[in-house]
């Protein structure tokens, strides 16, 4: 399928979007108990329900949604069904954690969800000598974790964080190994010192940000789209400069690849790439 179109065909291959285009609706704002009721207890909690009931056959059926979406990559915009535009940012993610995994022996997610990205990482042949971390807010996440672990045979261990308490679990966790997030800064209503120091608090030799961002976009209607769909979902649209500022400030690590505007499931949430790698000093 993947048929590249131009972004005014958009709402003629979905209507998830429609909304974007017609309406100046009032910014959510993004409490825990709504991603607590968002994630925890509706998404989460139906892919729990399948893992406990055994209602799948393969791992490729369980996140093989094919539909179809719309999703943006390198500043083009394609269709295609939703199980490979999450097979090629699963791609995107490994190929970039390879390229930065030195002789990093543990490789931890913050915000790990169900545990898709680092299932996948874990069955590469490249990290078969790692173990794997999922930290994660949501109970019924981290036992999405756990099953997915046990079901594929895998190192990937639960964990708890919570950012906006500043609390993260690292038990069994050794210093100097790999970080990485992915879309989940855009909650936090700010990055600031205290955020960054939670995310060092394990001494990293890399951390790698995979989160949205609308500044390094050219300026195009297609840019203004992106800050109004994440000022209308409450999401941050100050991460690049926050990120980037905070630890210029903090001057223990410094950002040594960028890789701007990577990829989008959503077209109008497109990823970029901070990786910043800590000073010898």
């Amino acid at each position: 399928m993947n048929q590249k179109i131009q972004f005014n065909d958009i709402p003629n291959f979905t209507s998830k979007f429609d909304n974007l285009f017609i309406s100046n609706s009032i910014p959510k704002i993004i409490s825990e108990q709504q991603i607590q009721r968002e994630f925890n207890e509706e998404k989460y909690k139906v892919l729990l329900n399948r893992l406990i009931a055994k209602d799948f056959n393969s791992i490729e059926e369980l996140f093989g949604d094919r539909s179809s979406s719309v999703y943006f990559q390198s500043d083009n915009f394609y269709v295609d069904l939703n199980y490979k535009i999450r097979n090629r940012y699963k791609f995107l993610i490994s190929e970039m954690i390879g390229s930065n995994k030195l002789d990093t022996t543990q490789i931890i997610e913050i915000g790990a969800g169900t545990g898709e990205i680092l299932l996948n990482l874990s069955g590469l042949k490249k990290f078969n000598k790692c173990e794997f971390y999922g930290l994660e807010l949501t109970e019924n996440g981290r036992k999405c974790i756990k099953a997915l672990s046990k079901y594929s045979n895998s190192r990937i261990k639960d964990r708890k964080c919570d950012l906006t308490k500043k609390y993260l679990e690292s038990e069994d966790i050794i210093l100097n190994q790999l970080v990485f997030t992915s879309y989940v800064l855009m909650y936090l209503p700010k990055i600031d010192s205290d955020v960054i120091q939670l995310l060092t608090k394990l001494k990293p030799k890399k951390l790698i940000f995979f989160e949205p961002t609308y500044d390094f976009l050219p300026n195009s209607i297609h840019r203004i789209f992106v800050q109004k769909y994440m000022y209308q979902n409450g999401y941050n649209i100050n991460i690049a400069k926050q990120l980037i500022g905070e630890f210029q400030k903090q001057k223990k690590y410094k950002l040594t690849t960028l890789s701007k505007n990577l990829f989008g499931a959503n077209p109008f949430l497109p990823a970029s790439a901070f990786v910043f790698t800590r000073n010898n000093s």
